[in-house]
C-alpha cells in the first residue's frame, strides 16, 4: 500500500501544446491525477491549466506500553480548490513518524508536506505509551496518561490492571 501524501487534480485545456510532467499520472472519465510519494517537482509547460489541490502531511508514529499503546496522529490535510497553475512547483512530501521503541515512549510526530508556496500541512503528533495503575476501580472509557504531540494528536494508551471497569 502505497502512501498518497500528495495530490494534484484537474482537467487539461483542450489545446494540445499543454504538458504536465511530475509524480505518477492516474486518469478515469473525468480527471487526471498527478500523484506525489516522494520529493518532486510539478511542470506545467505550453499554457495553464485549473486544478485542486490535496496535499497531506506524514502521519505519526505510535507509542509503546506494556499494556495499552496510543496510536499516531494523522497528517494534516490541506485543500486547495481551482488553482491555476503554469511553471514548475516544488513538493516536499513529509514522511510519517516511527514508532516508540521503549515502553511507555511516544512516537515520532510525522513531517509536513508543502505544494509549492501554499502553506505546509502539519505533521501528526506522536501517540504516547501510557501507564500502569494498579488497585483503583476505573469508571467510563478508560485512563489515560499524558496526550501526545500536537498536530493530529495520537492520545495516550493505558494499562489497568486489578481493575473492577463498570
Amino acid at each position: 500500500w502505497a502512501q498518497l501524501l500528495n495530490c494534484v487534480t484537474g482537467v487539461l485545456s483542450p489545446a494540445f501544446a499543454i504538458s504536465v510532467t511530475g509524480g505518477t499520472l492516474y486518469t478515469d472519465s473525468t480527471y487526471n491525477y498527478r500523484v506525489f510519494t516522494s520529493n518532486g517537482t510539478l511542470t506545467v509547460t505550453g499554457g495553464s491549466i485549473t486544478a485542486d489541490i490535496l496535499v497531506v502531511a506524514g502521519g505519526a508514529g505510535g507509542g509503546q506500553s506494556a499494556g495499552g499503546s496510543g496510536g499516531g496522529g494523522a497528517g494534516g490535510v490541506l485543500g486547495f480548490a481551482s488553482q491555476s497553475l503554469t511553471g514548475s512547483y516544488s513538493l516536499t512530501v513529509g514522511g510519517g513518524g516511527a514508532k516508540a521503541t521503549t515502553d511507555g515512549g511516544v512516537g515520532s510526530n510525522g513531517v509536513n508536506s508543502q505544494f509549492g508556496s501554499l502553506t505546509a500541512s502539519v505533521g501528526g503528533g506522536g501517540g504516547n505509551g501510557g501507564y500502569s495503575i494498579s488497585g483503583n476501580a476505573a469508571l467510563g472509557s478508560g485512563i489515560k496518561s499524558t496526550i501526545g504531540s500536537r498536530g493530529g494528536d495520537g492520545g495516550a494508551g493505558s494499562s489497568i490492571s486489578s481493575q473492577t471497569v463498570v
